[in-house]
């Protein structure tokens, strides 16, 4: 599955990075005949807009369910445009005035189930599909011990993998020169109905209120496509997003003019080989930890187990030798030369102190207790 993401890259870097060749057809003048024009493509480099209504897009290596993200998509008439729409899947049926009631969590749609639900289905046969970018999503790994270690999974390139291993300063300023990671999803519009569940009536201006939208608004929401982890990722998780690798990945996923639904489900499987991944800190659990801290690599065991288990070890080594610690051995001779000390002033080791000690004499004086010396 994905919960958790980073996506740090600014509108105009995801807008040079995604730039696309669009073919068109163009009406042009035969150059035997001026008066017989003839269709000749053309193809034209282009940028895909970037629309964020309200600025919702926050840079942020810690995003969670409920943010939101910029997502690709191909409009019908063939442009490409990158939206920003809220993570987890709000599906257009849902009725009422505020979309926070939905109570169904959808921020993933499991391949194998997609045709099963209506909230996947219908998108998908009106060509919702949207390319999710982002630098790369977060998995934990449960350990023997139940500690659960995080991990930064991002496509296996040069960018990637110099700036991953580093300080945050260099993380942060660094981030331009990535390969962002391109996941299949599918996307759907949420609009407010005039009344409540309930009939009452009231109108959507609590919608306003929750999901920071004008009254009567419409809201964008994305899930991510999950398949089932490839080889080299089962020991982290049983499943993993559903990575498109190439460009010609990219194209037959977003192209859903020419390419039906289910052919272009069908070309989703589980990246093998085109993914790197190392441990980072426990700060990317609080969803307030948002800087380049969250994907600097660590060492996957902490200090004090690295201590346990030095310690469990000497352990084991006395328990299996069945022998004293020198300093113990120290210990046990001081403790026989003070029994030979008292043996020689005529003390017995074992003999109770109250029967060594002598009192000593006393003499009483004007009430007072005076100790008298030998």
């Amino acid at each position: 599955m994905c919960g958790r993401a980073a996506c740090t890259l600014a509108p105009k870097t995801l807008r040079q990075k995604f730039a696309y060749t669009r073919k068109r057809a163009d009406k042009q003048t035969d150059a035997k005949s001026s008066s017989h024009p003839s269709d000749s493509p053309c193809q034209d480099v282009q940028e895909p807009a970037f629309v964020d209504e309200g600025c919702k897009y926050q840079q942020s290596y810690n995003t969670t369910p409920k943010q939101y993200l910029p997502v690709l998509l191909q409009t019908k008439d063939g442009h490409r445009e990158f939206r920003v729409m809220q993570w987890g899947l709000v599906p257009s049926w849902h009725k009422g005035s505020d979309p926070s009631t939905f109570s169904l969590s959808m921020f993933n749609a499991r391949l194998d189930g997609i045709a099963d639900k209506a909230s996947f289905r219908t998108p998908l046969k009106r060509g919702q599909r949207c390319v999710v970018v982002m630098d790369g999503f977060f998995e934990w790994q449960v350990l023997p011990s139940k500690r659960r270690q995080p991990y930064f999974v991002y496509f296996k390139d040069s960018g990637n993998d110099s700036r991953c291993g580093q300080d945050p300063e260099h993380v942060e300023g660094s981030k331009a020169s990535i390969r962002p990671l391109t996941i299949a999803g599918i996307y759907d519009t949420w609009t407010p109905t005039s009344k409540d569940d309930d009939g009452s009536g009231r109108g959507s201006e609590s919608s306003s209120f929750k999901q920071g939208l004008p009254a009567g608004a419409s809201l964008e929401t994305f899930t991510i496509i999950t398949v089932p982890a490839a080889q080299s990722l089962t020991w982290l998780h049983d499943r993993m997003p559903a990575v498109l690798e190439t460009s010609a990945d990219v194209d037959a996923w977003l192209d859903h003019g020419t390419v039906p639904a289910h052919e272009a489900l069908s070309r989703l499987v589980s990246a093998e080989t085109a993914l790197s991944w190392h441990p980072v800190g426990k700060q990317v659990g609080n969803i307030r930890s948002a800087g380049a801290d969250c994907i600097v690599e660590v060492d996957p065991v902490p200090v004090e187990e690295k201590q346990r288990a030095k310690l469990a070890s000497g352990m084991a080594a006395w328990l299996k030798t069945g022998s004293c610690s020198p300093s113990k051995k120290t210990s046990s001779k001081r403790r026989s030369a003070h029994s030979a000390s008292q043996a020689s002033d005529g003390v017995s080791p074992s003999e109770p102190l109250a029967k060594v000690i002598k009192p000593l004499p006393v003499t009483m004086a004007d009430d007072e207790i005076i100790v008298l010396s030998d």
